[in-house]
């Protein structure tokens, strides 16, 4: 199915309950930006919090109702001054938290469920990358971490438990709806019922791209390394260290508390895990910069570590660097180049490298915004364009396909239609199972009117 038809549908169609990554890394983002009643739990919330359900022994603050509003907001379209229009919209979301609640007891009471630390780990890294990345630079990500009052540990600390279980929650609702399929008849009877609410495909294309991103040389992290080795000198010889870290380390830097080693990197875990208290460790290499290390305490299997901070970002003669770089591949490609093997080879993007730097189908209108004016219903198809500059770093873009905008119909598109009965098969089996989960767990919801 086109992945142009799936917006359109899920815009129009269809609320479908916040299951995929996609409502962890915009939570994320808007967690950055919230006021900070709204980052705590129950405990140590200011007064002016307060609880709008409870589901089991969990409760659903109005913070984050707050945000989950503003992210649905944004996913959906949904534009309203109309009061009573809101409050729906509010209770909506508010009764999908209710329900991601709800799966999530039922997957934490299945035995047959497990997440390892490692696939927690690795989604948590993702998850930082994914946040860090909607930022200019790193430097700027660990600024807006550490204006919220956080270290990147903190944040990682935060972001752990959330992780964790959306993982598991995710194999749970997998496990239930892989069954789930269709007849021919089933697909007949829901084009029948719902093809005025289909809506058209609209026009679109295809697209791959090639990522650059504005990465440091080596000669740039040679002398942020040197720099570095100089000052884990003069810790090592006895001067010291928050005197060394206040003077030389961009943020986080100094006293990061206690950390666990799956709240870290692997690289920085091994290094401060090595050490005992008033241990200064070598220096630590990790995609972000270079560290030196002290460890401060040991508790268990936490550590209260401290470091001295030295960023990896692209200096200017980097960023030319990768300009020219970026030229020479258009060249190359206006040349007759293959677009795929480029890919492959130079793309820093590592979800599409590996096929050959597809990016998928989008509509027009809902192109990223650094495209927009430069791709268009006019756009050939094979043509390269750009590079074209983002937060993420140079894109060298290809029209692969287009497709023009196309009324729906069972003949020409049974697939899509199929997916589309498929999934409101999905949202029937889904009430269901919701409404016989309340039956059987604690479920209170009150008045959000003075929201």
């Amino acid at each position: 199915m086109s992945e142009v038809m799936q917006s359109s549908y899920a815009k129009s169609f269809t609320r479908m309950a916040l299951i995929p990554t996609l409502w962890a890394l915009l939570w994320a983002l808007c967690f950055l930006n919230a006021p900070r009643s709204a980052q705590g739990g129950v405990e140590d919330a200011e007064p002016m919090e307060r609880i709008v359900a409870r589901v089991g022994s969990y409760p659903i603050l109005i913070s984050e109702l707050a945000s989950q509003v503003q992210i649905i907001a944004m996913q959906s379209g949904f534009k309203s001054n109309d009061t009573l229009e809101i409050l729906k919209f509010q209770q909506e979301v508010l009764q999908q938290l209710v329900n991601e609640k709800l799966f999530l007891i039922a997957a934490q009471q299945d035995t047959t469920l497990r997440v390892t630390e490692d696939e927690v780990r690795e989604a948590l890294d993702r998850q930082i990358d994914q946040i860090s990345s909607r930022f200019a630079t790193e430097q700027g990500f660990l600024d807006a971490v550490a204006e919220e009052g956080m270290t990147l540990s903190e944040l990682r600390r935060k972001f752990y438990s959330e992780i964790e279980n959306r993982l598991l929650k995710d194999q749970f609702i997998s496990r239930k709806l892989s069954s789930i399929n269709v007849s021919r008849q089933e697909v007949s009877d829901f084009y029948k019922k719902y093809s005025d609410s289909i809506p058209d495909q609209p026009a679109g294309i295809r697209l791959a791209h090639i990522l650059l991103e504005f990465t440091s040389s080596e000669q740039t992290s040679d002398s942020a390394k040197q720099i570095a080795l100089e000052v884990r000198k003069k810790a090592v010889a006895g001067e010291s260290f928050d005197a060394l870290a206040l003077e030389y380390s961009a943020p986080p830097a100094g006293d990061l508390g206690f950390v666990r080693r799956e709240e870290v990197t692997d690289a920085f875990g091994n290094a401060a895990f090595a050490l005992q208290a008033g241990d200064i460790s070598g220096l630590v290499r990790t995609k972000v910069g270079y560290h030196v290390l002290k460890c401060l305490e040991r508790d268990g299997d936490s550590i209260r570590v401290s470091q001295i901070f030295f960023p990896l970002s692209a200096a200017h003669s980097d960023t030319l660097r990768i300009w020219k770089l970026a030229q020479k591949l258009k060249d190359s490609l206006d040349n007759g180049a293959s677009f795929a093997e480029l890919a492959k080879e130079y793309s820093n993007d590592d979800d599409t490298r590996r096929t050959e730097g597809r990016l998928g189908w989008y509509a027009y209108l809902d192109l990223p915004p650094e495209f927009q004016g430069f791709i268009s219903p006019e756009t050939a198809v094979g043509s390269i364009i750009g590079p074209l500059q983002s937060l993420f770093g140079l894109h060298l873009v290809k029209a692969l396909e287009k497709q023009e905008e196309s009324k729906i119909s069972l003949e020409n598109h049974y697939d899509e239609i199929r997916e589309f009965a498929r999934r409101r098969k999905t949202d029937r089996l889904i009430e269901e199972w919701v409404e016989q989960r309340k039956k059987d767990t604690y479920v209170e919801i009150r008045s959000i009117n003075d929201f």
